[in-house]
């Protein structure tokens, strides 16, 4: 074998070597649709990546033959995958648990105090007006210590 000869087999050899610590897939979810902007992660070594708007990804694993892939998308669930250098990975991630509906069934107290304001301030709410309900609003707030009603007018109130 002539030198040029060694040269060729020596370059094929290595771009196999080095395509060979490139791994490659594709994120989707349940339903087949692609994840564009999943990260994909390696804790061993520190590299990570993006996948396109086709859900498709690549890394380049130049230190490890077998390492640990962490993949993760805003509302799916987080995926670890082992994977070897080389290897195609086609994942699809779940959705993580989501609630069809959220129903909150409160009860305010007719007057109390704000918690949220940095002044203490009492806030009396309609239930503390119909409750005190009178034939004006200056006679709801007579029940309440807080406000101090005078009377003006002794005809009208």
């Amino acid at each position: 074998m002539d030198r040029y000869g060694l040269i060729l087999v020596f370059l094929l050899t290595w771009s196999g070597i080095l395509s060979a610590q490139r791994v490659t897939g594709n994120v989707t979810d349940r339903a087949g649709k692609p994840l564009q902007g999943a990260t994909l992660f390696c804790p061993d070594s520190q590299v990570g990546a993006a996948t396109d708007e086709e859900g498709n990804f690549s890394i380049n694993e130049d230190d490890l033959e077998r390492f640990t892939l962490i993949v993760q998308y805003v509302g799916m669930q987080s995926d670890t995958l082992i994977v070897n250098a080389g290897q195609r990975v086609e994942m699809s991630m779940d959705p993580i648990n989501v609630l069809d509906d959220v129903t909150i069934n409160a009860r305010r107290q007719g007057s109390f105090v704000s918690a949220a304001s940095p002044i203490k301030t009492e806030v009396i709410s309609e239930v503390e007006l119909s409750r005190a309900a009178c034939c004006d609003l200056a006679g709801c707030f007579g029940t309440e210590a807080s406000v101090h009603s005078t009377t003006t007018n002794i005809i009208t109130n």
